[in-house]
C-alpha cells in the first residue's frame, strides 16, 4: 500500500453542511498530509512512536460552546465552521489533539486519572500555543484579571485556567519534554515531577505561579492587538465611514482569525458593511456566514 493511499486513509468520510464547499474541499485535500507532518512533529519531539489517528469533521451547528477540536480513542474532531473561518491554527492544533490521543494509548485506563492541567498542558506546551493563549486570556480575562488566570493547578478546570496549564511545562524549558515522557508511563503526577525536576507539588505549583503571573501581567496592562484592530474598525462603521471600516476590518480578518472570541462579530461587521456599500460580495458573504456563524452568539 503506498504512502499516498495510507495518508488517504487516514481521513474519515465527511456528508456535512460544507460536503460542496470549496472552501472545505481545500482543506480536506491538504489534511492528510499536514496530520502526518503534525504526527512526525510529535515524534521528533518526544522521541517515541505516535500511532495514526482518524480525522473526522463534524459540524458543530448550534453548539456555541467554543470547542472546535476533540479527541477520543485513536481520532481528532475538527469542527468545521472554525475550520473553514481559519479560527485556529491547524497545525498547532493537530499536534495538540494527537498528543492526547497518544497520552490516552499509552496510559489506557489511567488516563482518567491524569488531572486536567497535566492533560492540557503538556499538549499547548508541546504544540507550541502557549504563548497565543497567553494573549487571548489576557484580553478575555481584562487588566484586572490576574486571580482569574493564576488561580493554582488544582481545583475546577476551565478555559482561563489554559495558560497556566502551559506554564506548568513552559517555565522549565526543555526539560519540560523530559516531564511529558514520563507522564506518557505514568498517572502519579507528584512522582513524575520528583524525578524529572527534583521539586516537591508545592514548589512545583509555586514556581508554575511565578512564571504564570511573570507572563501574564505586562500582557494584562498592555494593549491588546486584536482587540484594538476590531475596535476600529466598529468604531469608523459607528462613523458611517463604510469604505475605511470595511478595509480595516478585513485588515483584523486577514491579521487576527485565531482569535475566535472575536471572529464573529467581524465576520458580522464585514457583513453588514458589504450590504452597506452595495458590494457584489454581499450575496455571496451572506450564504457563507449562513453557514459559518451559527457557532457564535448572536
Amino acid at each position: 500500500m503506498t504512502t499516498s493511499l495510507l495518508l488517504a486513509l487516514l481521513l474519515l468520510p465527511y456528508d456535512g453542511k460544507y460536503a460542496d464547499d470549496p472552501r472545505l474541499d481545500a482543506i480536506r485535500k491538504e489534511l492528510p498530509a499536514r496530520a502526518e507532518a503534525a504526527r512526525k512533529k510529535l515524534e521528533d519531539l518526544l522521541q517515541v512512536k505516535v500511532p495514526e489517528v482518524g480525522i473526522r469533521l463534524v459540524d458543530a451547528g448550534d453548539d456555541r460552546s467554543g470547542v472546535f477540536a476533540e479527541s477520543g480513542d485513536g481520532f481528532i474532531a475538527l469542527k468545521t465552521e472554525y475550520l473553514v473561518l481559519g479560527a485556529f491554527d491547524l497545525d498547532k492544533t493537530l499536534v495538540h489533539e494527537m498528543f492526547h490521543c497518544l497520552q490516552r494509548a499509552r496510559l489506557g485506563r489511567r488516563y482518567d486519572r491524569v488531572p486536567e492541567w497535566v492533560r492540557e498542558g503538556a499538549a499547548l506546551y508541546l504544540a507550541g500555543q502557549g504563548p497565543e493563549r497567553a494573549r487571548s486570556l489576557a484580553a478575555i480575562a481584562g487588566k484586572d484579571g490576574i486571580s482569574k488566570l493564576v488561580n493554582g493547578l488544582g481545583g475546577s478546570h476551565g478555559l482561563l485556567d489554559y495558560y497556566e496549564d502551559a506554564a506548568a511545562f513552559e517555565r522549565v524549558g526543555a526539560r519540560g519534554r523530559d516531564l511529558v515522557r514520563k507522564l506518557l508511563e505514568t498517572d502519579d503526577v507528584a512522582a513524575a515531577v520528583k524525578e524529572v525536576l527534583g521539586e516537591d507539588m508545592a514548589t512545583f505549583e509555586a514556581e508554575t505561579m511565578r512564571h504564570a503571573r511573570a507572563v501574564l501581567e505586562p500582557l494584562l496592562a498592555g494593549p491588546h492587538a486584536p482587540v484594538e484592530a476590531l475596535r476600529k474598525a466598529q468604531a469608523l462603521a459607528a462613523e458611517a465611514k463604510d469604505a475605511e471600516a470595511l478595509e480595516a476590518v478585513r485588515g483584523f480578518l486577514a491579521l487576527y482569525r485565531t482569535e475566535a472570541w472575536l471572529l464573529g462579530d467581524a465576520v458580522r461587521l464585514e457583513l453588514e458593511l458589504l450590504r452597506r456599500t452595495g458590494s457584489p460580495d454581499h450575496a455571496e458573504a451572506a450564504k457563507r456566514a449562513a453557514k459559518d456563524l451559527t457557532v457564535f452568539a448572536p
